[in-house]
């Protein structure tokens, strides 16, 4: 007899709570729930697909504790040791006296400096780890949990120094190649460092069994990758994090690892990337999404309130009624297709035939054109940024595109369309590798057409919508 959740001590009904408290988070791109070694659950909803890259935000800090677990395990590095001492020949001219204390274990826990998102290196053609070493601290170093972006960088340079091969390597041939995982790429500084903090992309698949092995405190299937004596202390509170507003979590921080309620704890990503880990139960929770921040906090409690805090120990009786209910909740949380119509043809004859040119924007479009390939189904030539960039949307169907847009990960996409209105095209586009849906209304009208670009979530800083008139 096949497997099921209930075999296991999940009920669907607690699935379908689940999904009713996160009703309204329709960017939720999938959902999976392993509970002693067993899977599940695993949905990735359409157009998402477990062979997709994708960016980890966040979560990227917590891959980057794995590596500095194994170099501590193989003497290397020292939860004691400073960067200071490492780079000091990359300290700037003038810098807080201060610096000079930040240890590992400051950085591991967030309580060095404040480079609170990625801004503070994005662009930035220098010395990151000057850059960082310069930086005003908001604290004496170990006094108070501060977020911090750069910390997990300048970890990842120092598990590079003190290895003697690039930190991506370290994690490549003593955590992943063991757990099967093949590839992971990342964003790298000027000098090809890794991020660390940000932009790590990773297979769907293969980032759900990140969780298998931050459960098992750094074992994965019987051999000990990271330590025991490392991950336990990596996943404790080793600071309170109540005085910290900026990001919210009250129930404090480990070696960049969250603790939650009910001894949870894990990864939390940007936008809904999660990884939630219960001893207790035996189980752990992954999600993908492009949520925000708000929502993401919802989406973190509603797992742990249900997925985590129902789940029995003990097998269940099979219920067939909630099960098949379950099946047909999930195929209706694919991502949404604009709604309209497939066909406007009097806007189509001329709308159709002209390529039309926009001024300057922060979109980058520069023109656009559009030809009708059969019912379902329509073409877009795109100026974008210099480059001509081309693809299809579908009716009531997605299109999958690989486009070359400037970035070695980013070139999976998904598009479908609608005529929503007599004049007003309407495409939506999921950026596969990302949090980002945008959607595209175009409205033709006198000859022109003008076009407004609404985006799902931002990082900090960045514009959300763009409304431009061709020229």
């Amino acid at each position: 007899m096949e497997m099921r959740m209930e075999d296991f001590g999940l009920s669907p009904k607690t699935v379908l709570r689940f999904l009713a408290a996160t009703q309204d988070m329709k960017s939720l791109y999938s959902l999976t729930v392993v509970k002693d070694g067993k899977t599940l659950l695993d949905r990735y909803f359409k157009p998402f697909h477990r062979e997709l890259y994708r960016d980890l935000y966040s979560v990227s800090k917590s891959v980057v504790s794995l590596a500095v677990g194994v170099a501590v395990d193989q003497g290397k590095l020292r939860l004691e040791d400073r960067p200071a001492d490492f780079f000091a020949e990359e300290l700037p001219e003038e810098y807080d006296p201060s610096v000079k204390d930040i240890t590992v274990r400051n950085l591991l826990n967030m309580s060095a400096s404040s480079a609170y998102t990625s801004n503070t290196f994005r662009g930035k053609d220098c010395n990151w780890r000057t850059l960082y070493l310069g930086l005003p601290l908001p604290d004496d170093p170990g006094k108070a949990f501060h977020y911090d972006t750069g910390a997990p960088y300048m970890l990842a340079c120092m598990v590079s120094k003190a290895m003697g091969q690039p930190c991506g390597q370290v994690l490549k041939s003593y955590v992943f190649e063991p757990m099967g995982i093949k590839d992971c790429v990342w964003s790298t500084d000027p000098e090809g460092n890794i991020t660390g903090g940000w932009d790590c992309f990773m297979r769907a698949g293969d980032y759900v069994r990140l969780g298998q092995l931050i459960l098992n405190l750094g074992s994965w299937n019987g051999e000990q990758l990271i330590s025991r004596e490392y991950m336990s202390e990596a996943v404790s509170e080793l600071i309170p994090t109540l005085d910290d507003p900026g990001v919210g979590w009250c129930y404090g921080y480990g070696f960049l690892f969250w603790r939650w309620p009910d001894d949870t704890f894990g990864c939390f990503g940007a936008f809904g990337q999660l990884i939630i880990c219960s001893p207790r139960k035996n189980l752990y929770v992954a999600t993908t999404a492009g949520l925000s921040i708000e929502d993401n906090r919802r989406l973190a409690l509603a797992v742990i309130e249900t997925l985590v805090g129902e789940v029995q120990r003990q097998p269940l009786k099979r219920d067939d009624l909630a099960y098949r209910q379950l099946c047909e909740a999930l195929e209706s949380r694919d991502m949404e297709y604009p709604r309209g119509e497939s066909r406007m043809e009097a806007v189509e004859r001329g709308g159709f035939d002209s390529l039309w040119r926009f001024p300057d924007n922060d979109s980058g479009i520069e023109a656009l054109s559009f030809k009708r390939l059969d019912d379902r189904t329509i073409q877009v030539k795109m100026g974008w940024h210099g480059r001509d960039v081309q693809f299809r949307a579908g009716y009531q169907m997605w299109t999958e595109e690989k486009l070359d847009l400037g970035h070695e990960i980013l070139q999976d996409h998904a598009f479908a369309y609608a005529w929503t209105s007599g004049n007003t095209l309407v495409m939506r586009h999921y950026l596969l590798n990302t949090a980002y849906v945008k959607t595209y209304k175009l409205s033709f009208e006198g000859g022109k057409v003008r076009l407004a670009i609404a985006q799902n979530v931002v990082i900090p800083g960045a514009e959300a919508g763009v409304e431009v008139e061709s020229r």
